[in-house]
């Protein structure tokens, strides 16, 4: 399991990384999953959003924050984004990642190239480069939560606190919000389609009108957990419970241009 810590640092990843020093943003071209290039780091997934970015494998999770340096760039931990593991499979693997990390901190330029971004150190010499993971079923993108199922029927969300529910399911993980605070958990593929949700919110009570947001929190978060099966439904993604009932659509969320 994760560390609890780690579900909390996620909900406060983005109030600290808006930090006066880290004031700027990724042009990577609308896309938010990228996968390193390297074989030793085949396991790596990246997250940006806006000024920072997230290196995630099985085993491990941080945060960097991103900003201008004179005529370059430099980067910053986020310790608020880091978790680990608890598993003894991982304790190998922690020197390989905390070494990748530690090389991006010295990154001073960053650019976009044949589909890729890539950073480069003082020198030049090229750190990093990724390529856009495409969006495969529900995973991968960021997804607007637009029903769920409670008391024998269907409710569409309602906008009560201010914060919109959307969820970003990538490596086994889940985060994002469901309406109020921030949103952590895990899914696992038992069989095709079949998946096991776990769910949760944290800091919950961060939001407008407290009582009926957190009610429709929680149904969203019952309507969640449990083994689901997955469908894909024009442009909505459908989970079911065990008795084919529709428990969650979910709809790929749509921005304006991103910074």
């Amino acid at each position: 399991m994760w560390s609890r810590a780690a579900a909390i640092a996620l909900f406060l990843a983005p109030l600290i990384a808006h930090a006066d020093r880290y004031k700027a943003a990724f042009d990577t071209v609308d896309h938010e999953f990228w996968r390193p290039t390297g074989p030793s780091a085949s396991d790596m997934i990246i997250r940006v959003q806006g000024d920072g970015l997230t290196l995630s494998t099985r085993c491990f999770l941080s945060g960097l924050a991103f900003g201008p340096d004179g005529d370059g760039i430099s980067f910053g931990n986020n310790e608020f984004v880091s978790s680990y593991m608890e598993d003894v499979s991982c304790a190998s693997q922690k020197s390989a990642f905390e070494a990748l990390k530690s090389s991006l901190l010295t990154a001073k330029a960053f650019h976009t190239s044949d589909g890729r971004f890539i950073l480069k150190g003082e020198n030049g010499k090229e750190l990093l480069a990724a390529e856009p993971i495409a969006a495969k079923g529900f995973e991968f993108q960021e997804l607007a939560v637009v029903s769920f199922r409670h008391a024998g029927r269907l409710w569409h969300v309602k906008s009560l606190s201010g914060q919109n529910p959307d969820l970003a399911f990538y490596n086994g993980r889940i985060d994002g919000s469901v309406g109020c605070g921030g949103a952590d958990g895990t899914y696992e593929a038992i069989r095709s389609a079949r998946y096991r949700i776990f769910l949760t919110s944290m800091l919950a009570g961060m939001c407008d009108n407290l009582d009926r947001s957190m009610e429709q929190v929680q149904r969203i978060l019952d309507a969640f957990n449990g083994v689901r099966e997955f469908e894909k439904r024009k442009d909505n993604f459908i989970f079911r419970d065990e008795h084919g009932h529709v428990q969650i659509v979910l709809s790929p969320v749509v921005r304006g241009a991103k910074p």
